[in-house]
C-alpha cells in the first residue's frame, strides 16, 4: 500500500469559475480598481478591518500601494495578521484577493500601504443575468369602463 500515490484532488469547479491566475488579467482588474478609486477592504480573520483606495500599480516591481487611513491605531491590527483579504466592488462585481506582504512606509508627510501584486484575484457576479429596471413608475393596470361590473377583491 505503500506504493500508492494519491493525485492531487482537482481544483473546486465553483472555484475554476470565479478565479483568476492570469497575471494580464489580474492586472487588468486591479488597474480597474486604481481609476475608478473604488473602495478597498483590508479584513483579517478576527474581524479587525480598514478601508483603503489603490494609488498606485507599479507593473515592473509587481508592487501596489495603497493609501494608508489616517487614524493610526486601526491600522496596527491590520498590519500585524498573518492572513490579509481585500475586498473591492466595481458595479455589481466583487473583487476579493489576498493581501501578503503588507507594510506601512512613510515619506514626504504621509503614509502608504505596499504589498506585492497577488497571484490571484476571485470575482464574484452578482447575478448571471441582471434584472431589467422599469421606467420609473410605471405599471401595468387594468380599468373597467363598466361601473356595473363586480369587483373582485383579494
Amino acid at each position: 500500500m505503500s506504493d500508492l500515490k494519491l493525485s492531487p484532488s482537482p481544483p473546486d469547479a465553483a472555484d475554476t469559475d470565479f478565479r483568476m491566475d492570469a497575471p494580464g488579467e489580474i492586472m487588468n482588474w486591479l488597474r480597474e480598481l486604481l481609476q475608478s478609486q473604488a473602495r478597498i477592504q483590508l479584513s483579517t480573520p478576527e474581524g479587525e478591518a480598514i478601508h483603503t483606495v489603490l494609488r498606485a500599480l507599479d507593473t515592473p516591481h509587481g508592487m501596489l500601494t495603497m493609501e494608508a487611513p489616517q487614524a493610526g491605531d486601526t491600522l496596527a491590527p491590520v498590519l500585524a495578521s498573518d492572513e490579509l483579504v481585500a475586498t473591492a466592488f466595481l458595479d455589481k462585481i466583487k473583487l476579493q484577493f489576498d493581501v501578503s506582504g503588507l507594510v506601512a512606509i512613510r515619506g514626504d508627510g504621509a503614509e502608504v500601504l505596499r504589498s506585492p501584486v497577488p497571484l490571484r484575484l476571485y470575482r464574484f457576479q452578482r447575478r448571471q443575468a441582471y434584472r431589467v429596471a422599469s421606467a420609473g413608475q410605471l405599471y401595468p393596470a387594468l380599468k373597467l369602463s363598466d361601473p356595473d361590473l363586480p369587483v373582485c377583491a383579494s
